[in-house]
């Protein structure tokens, strides 16, 4: 009985060493910063101003820019990329009028990446010194955000989102990025 029940101790044991040694890893890779650039052919989203712009605007304005971007090519890390989100909420007072407006911001935009599989993930950019500007013109309507990277991957370049959008002005509460027919790009380094 004694025997039997040394045994079973055991193969307890050796059991529970098994199951230890066939637990998966639920790490993966760690996020790296990113280097390299690169550019992608399509983006989705929006820029919102809070005011909405108006011709000889000049109050302070909250602009929410929220974009998704894919169809990407690049060098370095950027060769990776195949996608990601750009998002984030900046201030700053516009001055011309909607036929040129421009203006400096205040705040962050986020970009978050997607990359091929097997490639280690990208550590989040965060930008900021940031400006947003809208030319207009017959319709479609062109605008841009651009900043400069300040952390994260690809850090010390810059980003560039550049779209058009269908409107006879560009006076207005929301520009949205992308639509059939529309041009839009997003790119860092």
């Amino acid at each position: 009985m004694r025997r039997l029940l040394i045994l079973t101790a055991s193969s307890i044991v050796l059991s529970a060493g098994s199951l230890a040694l066939a637990a998966p890893s639920f790490g993966g890779s760690p996020p790296i910063d990113g280097g390299g650039s690169f550019t992608c052919n399509h983006a989705k989203g929006s820029v919102t101003f809070d005011p909405p712009l108006t011709k000889g605007g000049t109050a302070s304005t909250t602009v929410k820019v929220s974009a998704d971007f894919s169809k990407c090519s690049g060098s370095g890390d950027g060769a990776t990329v195949t996608g990601g989100h750009v998002s984030g909420t900046l201030t700053g007072t516009p001055f011309g009028d909607c036929g040129f407006s421009v203006f400096e911001t205040s705040g962050t935009l986020t970009t978050t990446f997607k990359v091929t599989s097997g490639s280690p993930p990208l550590d989040p950019s965060i930008s900021s010194f940031n400006s947003v500007q809208g030319s207009e013109g017959p319709s479609p309507q062109a605008g841009n955000v651009q900043g400069s990277l300040t952390s994260g991957s690809f850090v010390d370049d810059g980003l560039f989102l550049g779209f058009q959008f269908q409107s006879s002005t560009s006076c207005l509460a929301k520009w949205k990025i992308g639509g059939k027919g529309l041009n839009s790009s997003f790119e860092m380094g």
